[in-house]
């Protein structure tokens, strides 16, 4: 069994998600040694209980508990007990033990292990304490659970060193060979992990588990310590295995939660395992906490504090609860509900730590990072040895600037915990990889300065910190403020390193991320993009994370970070009109309220391109119909810790669903032209829904053809093509099914059958952009470039900024010698698509080529925009600027020309002392003059 399982390492291998260590969670495990003994041990109804229990049918173990005779009505339970507990009846399964221990002088040592552990979980710990006292202390021997319980208690209380001794004491037992069974091995594991041994914890729980290969509470248990030391993927692995064994255990459902947060990242996942496990048990704290905690994230802070208050109630000093009762009151700036909190966190000790960990964790993902930076120095206060704050702290101090503090931190925190792989990475970053990078300050603006690759310093230098000044300026004029600083702008050469430096983690998607005092950005060398366009926004939210004291909400700030990009360079629109257009078709344009959550709980990446999409959208309704004060006014009015609905009112003079209601229609003003296309995608319908009306409508072609879509979203493309054909033989005119038959053949390269579809589609009076894209696709295959012409040029007036019909048409247009309609959509395509290099340097090229200089420098521009890293763009740039006299952007792509290796370094040199003598520069010009001779 161990041996297949994976193990813990002190490199180990990369993972994405932000982690809650799982031992901030005391789970509700309930193993005694009934429950782990042989089935022959227990008799009759008890064993049949003790079964349904292991496979959820926990109705069934109660009614068979309900004729256990007298002489083993103790036994029954302690099994009645773990099924109450197991369906959110936890104060029934205290009542009866505690009844029962109470009654029968004391009671059995099962029946006081269980109701320790249940005190336990409630943060009743003094009384957890007096109930297993008494068995542990007997001279009999002593359950393993009622020591390591007690222990936890102990630490519970404040009495670390206590805790401590009776851990170690547990843990030695194993040592000694004294711990055999499948329970004692497990409690063995659980002390060696709360001691921070977790190899020996590691290698504790695979014996374990081979000592009872069904065991579900070991798998869970084991899972647990997986995720905390950074290996998700093998907690995911025994979490299905618990889950295959007993498909209710809520437990395993909520740490599957976890899981899919760990791993994934996906919040939708997330919210389904933990209602599955409230469904089972509605009381459920870490399920109960999980959901807080997203809907914290999501600002939703109301629905957090419902989530909360029943935990709150059942558990008052659970920590894990109050910690996020403690995040909403900060998050919310309610100064005397956090005070409360915080007092009451500090009543509780040292394990008061754990209470600013995770406030300060909640206010970093808020963009408060000097908050969150404060917030782990409150926890490592409280508890210097509390080693999850130790690298937050780390990266805390990263993201505001500090760097000499923020290696120191990070090495405390790898020391204390070598399994961690943001203190790992980070360490090895800062050791290895930025001493390849050089800081330069700004010579105008103090206190900006700039980090790039010592190879990459020549090129990034001579661009960025012009357009960094530049828009710093502009929003200083557009914001009224001026940002704290230091404020770094950081580029990294390769992808890991950025990926490193920004969230510990040797993987994200982003191009740039903002940290309010740092920039991050991916370097254009590794793989071309706007450069500019990213560095512009990034520093946008630095002014309006300053303007907002970091109170803005995330949809407004990545939306006005989309408008100010929009507002210098309309060229950096989003291309994403067809997302708007689906949402504004099927209803679903999401309300303001829910927009936050829309960034994050996503189920495909392109959900979270359209939320920017709408975001900017809105922010530009905002900005446009009440002008750009107003959308600084909402900045200081959220910096006032006004809610957004109260923001919305006093500063737009409507309600929150009146700005839905006349942002939508705005939408569908604008969008009018488009809201008729046909433009389903594979997850535009539901199969279960689909499935349902054509079961009950079976000749109705409409519903065949959505559950062709729906199923191909699925995966079933067979069945998605059955349901597609048996539509057309209803209707052959059905334009959704031809679409799909379109789609299905131009992917099996039956062009023919294709084009066949979708003129079928046009016939039928309906339009769709991917319908004329398909068939101008197919009609160039088969040779038929005069109509494939004319479906490109329908495309185009169906939806003027879709990039792709107008590269089709380039080609088609060259093709056919039409090399004045070729240019003409070149620069259609150039002004839509901020990313694209080649085509801007085509049409420099061009224009260079027909003596047209101030165009062809246009568009040298901006092909540099996205590749400052081509020697071919320093040359034909040079040139341009050189013949047109704009000497300062000549001598820099001239200089940088040189740099590269230019194919004719005579040529070079000469323009470029021409360029020295025209800037006054006669010393370099002679120099340079000297250079050229042979």
């Amino acid at each position: 069994m161990a041996d297949r399982l994976g193990s813990l390492t002190r490199l180990p291998p990369p993972v994405a998600g932000r982690l809650v260590p799982a031992r901030l969670v005391i789970a509700p495990l309930f193993v005694v040694c009934l429950l782990a003994a042989p089935a022959t041990a227990v008799a009759g109804a008890i064993e049949d209980a003790a079964v349904a229990c292991a496979r959820g049918d926990y109705d069934a173990a109660l009614e068979a508990l309900e004729h256990v005779p007298a002489a083993d009505a103790a036994r029954a339970r302690v099994v009645r007990a773990l099924a109450l507990e197991r369906t959110g009846r936890d104060a029934d399964a205290v009542a009866e033990l505690r009844a029962a221990v109470d009654a029968r002088a004391g009671g059995t040592p099962e029946e006081r292990v269980a109701l320790g552990r249940l005190l336990v979980a409630t943060g009743a710990y003094d009384q957890a304490i007096a109930v297993l006292d008494p068995i542990v202390e007997a001279d009999s021997p002593c359950p393993p659970a009622a020591r390591y319980w007690r222990a936890v208690a102990f630490e519970g209380i404040g009495r670390r060193s206590r805790s401590q001794l009776e851990l170690e004491d547990l843990a030695r037992m194993q040592l000694r060979g004294e711990a055999d069974s499948a329970e004692a091995l497990l409690y063995a594991a659980l002390a060696w992990e709360r001691l921070d041994r977790f190899d020996d914890a590691n290698a504790v729980f695979a014996r374990a588990l081979d000592a009872d290969p069904n065991s579900v509470e070991v798998r869970v248990a084991w899972a647990r310590l997986f995720l905390e030391k950074y290996r998700p993927d093998e907690a995911k692995r025994l979490v299905e295995e618990a889950l295959a064994l007993n498909p209710r255990h809520s437990d395993a459902l909520a740490l599957a939660a976890r899981v899919a947060l760990a791993l994934s990242g996906d919040p939708r996942q997330a919210r389904r395992f933990a209602d599955e496990a409230l469904a089972i048990d509605a009381d459920l704290p870490e399920a109960e906490e999980i959901l807080a905690s997203m809907a914290i994230d999501d600002q939703e802070y109301l629905r957090a504090l419902e989530l909360l208050a029943p935990v709150r109630a059942r558990s008052p000093h659970r920590m894990s609860a109050l910690a996020l009762e403690g995040a909403v009151a900060y998050l919310r700036d309610d100064t005397e509900a956090y005070e409360r909190t915080t007092a009451e966190a500090l009543s509780l000790g040292t394990a008061a730590a754990e209470y600013f960990y995770v406030v300060g964790q909640h206010a970093s993902s808020a963009f408060r990072y000097a908050d969150g930076l404060a917030l782990q120095q409150r926890a490592l206060e409280v508890d210097g040895g509390f080693w999850p704050a130790l690298v937050e702290l780390g990266i805390g101090f990263s993201r505001v600037g500090d760097d000499r503090r923020a290696l120191a931190e990070l090495r405390r925190a790898f020391d204390a915990d070598p399994f961690n792989i943001q203190a790992f990475t980070m360490v090895e970053l800062w050791e290895g990889a930025l001493n390849d990078y050089r800081t330069i300050e700004d010579p105008e603006i103090p206190g900006l300065s700039y980090r790039f690759h010592r190879d990459e310093r020549r090129v990034l230098e001579a661009y960025v910190p012009d357009v960094i000044r530049d828009a710093w300026r502009r929003y200083a004029a557009q914001y009224g403020v001026d940002p704290e600083r230091p404020v770094s702008i950081e580029v990294f050469r390769d992808g890991e390193t950025f990926s490193v430096r920004s969230v510990g983690l040797p993987w994200t998607m982003q191009s740039g991320i903002c940290f309010g005092h740092v920039v991050t950005a991916r370097s254009p060398s590794e793989q071309p993009f706007n450069w500019r366009q990213t560095l512009e926004h990034e520093l946008s939210h630095v002014f309006s994370l300053n303007a907002s004291r970091a109170r803005v909400p995330r949809w407004f700030t990545e939306g006005l970070a989309e408008y100010d990009t929009i507002r210098a360079r309309e060229q950096w629109r989003r291309e994403e009109d067809l997302s708007m257009v689906r949402a504004l078709q099927s209803n679903t344009v999401v309300p303001v309220a829910g927009l936050n959550r829309a960034f994050v709980q996503f189920e495909r990446p392109e959900q979270v391109l359209d939320a920017y999409y709408q975001a900017s959208l809105l922010v530009e309704f905002i900005g446009e119909r009440w002008g750009y004060p107003t959308v600084v006014a909402m900045l200081e009015a959220w910096g006032r810790s006004l809610s957004t609905p109260d923001v919305i009112q006093t500063t737009l003079g409507v309600t929150e669903a009146e700005l839905d209601a006349a942002f939508e229609s705005a939408m569908r003003e604008h969008f009018a032209p488009m809201l008729s296309l046909l433009e389903p995608t594979e997850w535009s319908y539901s199969v279960a829904d689909e499935a349902a009306v054509v079961e009950a409508h079976p000749s109705d072609p409409a519903a065949l053809a959505r559950l062709a879509w729906a199923r191909l979203g699925a995966g079933d493309a067979p069945a998605a093509l059955t349901a597609a054909r048996a539509s057309l033989e209803l209707d052959p005119r059905n334009p959704l099914a031809n679409l799909f038959v379109g789609r299905v053949a131009t992917a099996s390269g039956q062009p023919i059958d294709a084009l066949a579809a979708y003129e079928a589609v046009f016939a039928a009076g309906v339009e769709s952009l991917t319908g004329r894209v398909g068939a101008a696709t197919a009609a160039t295959e088969l040779g038929r470039r005069a109509d494939a012409i004319e479906h490109l040029r329908a495309a185009i007036e169906l939806a003027p900024r879709a990039p792709e019909p107008r590269r089709l048409l380039v080609a088609a247009l060259a093709a056919e010698g039409d090399d004045a309609g070729a240019i003409e959509q070149r620069e259609a395509i150039a002004a839509l698509d901020e990313h694209d290099f080649d085509t801007p340097m085509e049409l420099a090229r061009t224009f260079l080529q027909r003596g047209e200089l101030a165009q062809a420098a246009r568009y040298a521009e901006l092909a540099a925009n996205v590749n400052p890293f081509s020697r071919d763009l320093h040359t034909l740039y040079g040139r341009v600027a050189h013949d047109t006299g704009q000497w300062q952007i000549a001598r820099r792509e001239l200089e940088l020309e040189l740099e590269l290796g230019p194919e004719n370094r005579r040529e070079t040199l000469a323009r470029l002392a021409d360029t020295y003598e025209a800037l006054g520069l006669a010393e370099l010009a002679a120099t340079t003059r000297n250079a050229i001779a042979p």
